[in-house]
């Protein structure tokens, strides 16, 4: 094989590594804009972030000061993020037995 095949197809292989790397790093996003969507965890921090900013605080300091705040809430939905991605792994262990 030339240099130049061999150059192409190791590029080839990168390029199909980092759209896995991808497509697993998207489906996290979307499974935290669901949660944020879905959860309390946003409503909790808005209606902080609403309080702080109607007490005089700035935006920055009121987004910052909710997001601490609601510490706990986030700790629970990484938690249960991993929960949902263990599931997910236990579905596909499934579904490649299936198959």
């Amino acid at each position: 094989m030339s240099e130049k095949a061999a150059k192409g197809k190791a590029e080839e292989k990168m390029k199909m590594k980092n759209m896995e790397c991808f497509i697993g790093c998207y489906k996290q996003i979307i499974a935290f804009i669901f949660q944020l969507q879905h959860g309390t965890v946003h409503n909790s921090v808005m209606n902080d972030v609403k309080r702080f900013r109607s007490e005089g605080y700035p935006r920055k300091k009121s987004i910052a000061m909710a997001v601490h705040n609601n510490k706990l809430l986030w700790a629970d939905m990484f938690d249960n993020e991993d929960k949902d991605r263990d599931d997910e792994d236990n579905d596909d262990e499934t579904n490649d037995e299936e198959e």
